[in-house]
């Protein structure tokens, strides 16, 4: 699965560097996406939900405190709130 991603979160960890974080637009509504990487290579979380709370409860399984959040289609630093606000209020969503 591979949208245009909208959010970066930068994780840190040995087995996770970063997730890629976007909303697309389904047939029966909206899908939130994740995709986490070290490097190159896709690693968990791999994930899709059409639900924002799932989404959401699953992805905080791998994003600690110390976690960096950048939007990128502005390429500003963001807070984790400001990324669930720009995530569940549909910007940026891919169609």
């Amino acid at each position: 699965m591979s949208g245009s991603p909208i959010i970066r979160v930068e994780v840190a960890r040995p087995d996770l560097e970063y997730i890629h974080l976007w909303c697309e637009a389904t047939s029966s509504g909206l899908m939130w996406a994740a995709n986490g990487y070290v490097g190159t290579e896709l690693a968990a979380p791999d994930i899709a939900y059409e639900d924002f709370h799932d989404f959401i409860r699953h992805l905080s399984k791998h994003v600690g405190d110390g976690a960096t959040w950048t939007d990128l289609q502005q390429g500003d630093q963001i807070t984790a709130w400001q990324a669930m606000v720009r995530l569940s209020d549909n910007q940026g969503v891919n169609t």
